[in-house]
């Protein structure tokens, strides 16, 4: 009795899924232009540049904190007191 897939092929599948995932991004990119369109008009072009920057630094800074957080699940647990350690060093230096 061999196995039976009530939803078609796999590849069928696969490639239904990435249509969505395509559409589904077109979808979020010109609701993304939209807004930043609105919020431009809104703030006007200081106050939006300000709101950029602020967001670049926001994006940025929790890309690190993601990037410090995996990197320490495969530590020891002294291993990542001395990461702790290092990065209070490092964050207080910038204080």
């Amino acid at each position: 009795m061999g196995t039976h897939n009530p939803h078609g092929s796999s590849s069928m599948r696969i490639a239904k899924n990435s249509g969505l995932l395509y559409v589904r991004q077109l979808f979020v990119l010109f609701i993304a232009l939209f807004t930043s369109r609105l919020t431009l008009q809104i703030l006007g072009e200081t106050d939006f540049g300000i709101y950029a920057a602020v967001g670049g630094v926001t994006a940025m800074l929790s890309v690190s904190v993601s990037a410090v957080i995996i990197f320490t699940v495969g530590l020891t647990r002294d291993e990542r007191l001395f990461v702790s350690e290092a990065l209070i060093k490092i964050r207080n230096k910038f204080l």
